[in-house]
């Protein structure tokens, strides 16, 4: 893992983890957020992984009314701490555990919860589309099919977005500079 990415990771999960102890939904979701544009500059999947879990962890805690299990605490308590001494195959194995906490939660809310997981890869790879990524590798970053993401993507204002003079503008100018034109 690149240096910037497992510093900015450290950072994220340090946010994760006052979101969980204040019960901050609105903070876990800004957290995503942040992640997410990061993780479209990356493109690594460790912070893209993240993003879907924290989005998808903010909808099961809205949900449960602000309830957190002492479970996900530790396990991003853990993960930094892997994190922080570069022993990755740890800190992927406890995000492994959260997503699988996530799907398991409660019988009743393991449909729920899955829909959420799946429709927030979808919503990350969509905002991940607005940054300038093509569909196809944001659809192989994120492990979901291009049409699941074309379906989405073409609900939203996205692609409405590509054409705007000022951002079409900046993108060339940046090009030309890389080839100093």
């Amino acid at each position: 893992m690149d240096y910037i990415i497992r510093k900015d990771i450290l950072r994220i999960l340090a946010k994760v983890n006052s979101g969980l102890k204040k019960r901050d939904v609105s903070l876990l979701s800004k957290t995503s957020d942040e992640i997410n544009h990061n993780s479209s500059i990356f493109q690594d999947e460790d912070s893209i992984k993240l993003a879907v879990i924290v989005y998808a962890l903010s909808k099961v805690i809205d949900r449960s009314h602000g309830k957190v299990e002492t479970f996900f605490k530790d396990c991003f308590r853990r993960a930094k701490q892997s994190l922080q001494v570069d022993n990755y195959l740890e800190y992927r194995k406890e995000m492994d555990k959260v997503v699988k906490r996530i799907s398991g939660i409660d019988k009743g809310l393991k449909e729920y919860i899955i829909h959420i997981y799946n429709q927030s890869e979808i919503k990350k790879g969509t905002k991940l589309l607005s940054n300038g990524i093509s569909l196809a590798r944001v659809a192989e970053i994120m492990n979901i099919s291009q049409w699941e993401l074309m379906n989405y993507a073409g609900k939203t204002n996205i692609s409405d977005s590509f054409g705007s003079d000022r951002k079409m503008n900046n993108r060339l100018k940046y090009a030309r500079g890389l080839f100093g034109l």
